[in-house]
Formats: structure tokens, C-alpha cells, sequence
């Protein structure tokens, strides 16, 4: 027996095992992340399972159960502990902010903490984005990378600025020593 649903986000049909019941799925379509109801909303049969188009039937993405229970070992998979998410991957928001305000201040040795906030951002972003980091870093991890961004902007052009000017000072000076 399977359990067909529809997609919270783009109202797609969603079709999955009834053992998934009670656990969240990932829509294929949107990626949105659906709760899967306890009961079949309709009964499909094997012989009506095919050719709706939005449908599927291969089990969803479980992000309820325990990174014990899970056979895929994934380590971005969250638990839950009392309807609550617990990532499996915290967020470096303090790190990232710090390496942007070092890089800011002026301990930006070789362009170094800027470029590694800017990068650590970026990167970090993108898994809250995804949902397989802690979101509440959020906001830190993006002030430390736009700090890092700006500094690295900063320290690259006065670095151009001052290779410009030896140039030219070579140039009027007329190569005399």
C-alpha cells in the first residue's frame, strides 16, 4: 500500500511506501521538504501506478530518523529530538566573522583570512541553503564573508596600486639608480 500526497510547494502528486508514514520527504520537483501524512489520502493500487508524470515511488529522503537507524550513513542527515532539527553539521558563523574582521583590520597577511572567510562562507551558505547545516549562523557566516570579500577587494587593488607606481616611478626616473 502507498500513500499519495500533495507537494505543499508546487502541488505536485507525491506517492511513497506506507512504512515512510509520519516521516518528511523531499519533493523531486522543488525540493521542498513535505511532511508525509500518517494515513493514505487515496488508495493506489499497483495497477494505477503509472504515467501521472509527478508521481514517485522510490523511497523519499528520511531526515527524521537517527544518524543510527540510517543505512546510508549520510552525515549531513538531521535527527529530530522532540520536533526540534538537530543537524549533524554545526555552523563556523563566529569563525567565518572572525576571519572577516582580521582580514579587515589589517592582519590580512597574503590576503589569507580573507580569502579563507570569503570561501568558508560561501561554502557554509550554501548547506544552510540546502538545509544540511544549523540555519542560525546564518547571519554571521554572511557578515564575515561579505568582510572578507570587501578586504580582499581592498588589499588586492593597493597591492595594484602600489606595483603602479613603482612601475612609474621606474619609468620617469629613467631607470638611473
Amino acid at each position: 500500500m502507498s500513500i499519495e500526497f500533495q507537494c505543499k510547494q508546487c502541488l505536485s502528486t507525491l506517492r511513497v511506501p506506507s512504512e515512510h508514514a509520519g516521516k518528511q520527504a523531499k519533493c523531486p520537483k522543488c525540493e521542498f521538504i513535505n511532511m508525509i501524512p500518517m494515513s493514505t489520502t487515496a488508495p493506489v493500487d499497483s495497477a494505477n501506478a503509472g504515467g501521472t508524470g509527478n508521481t514517485f515511488t522510490q523511497p523519499p529522503t528520511d531526515f527524521s530518523q537517527p544518524k543510527s537507524q540510517t543505512t546510508d550513513a549520510n552525515p549531513y542527515q538531521s535527527t529530530t529530538a522532540g520536533g526540534v532539527p538537530q543537524y549533524t553539521v554545526a555552523h563556523r558563523g563566529g569563525l567565518i566573522l572572525a576571519l572577516g574582521i582580521i582580514s579587515l583590520v589589517g592582519c590580512n597577511c597574503f590576503l589569507v583570512p580573507g580569502i579563507l572567510a570569503w570561501i568558508l562562507g560561501a561554502s557554509d551558505l550554501s548547506k544552510i541553503k540546502a538545509g544540511r547545516m544549523d540555519p542560525s549562523g546564518e547571519s554571521l557566516t554572511r557578515v564575515g564573508m561579505i568582510l572578507g570579500i570587501v578586504s580582499t577587494g581592498f588589499y588586492a587593488l593597493m597591492g595594484l596600486l602600489y606595483f603602479a607606481m613603482a612601475v612609474a616611478s621606474m619609468a620617469f626616473d629613467g631607470g638611473n639608480f
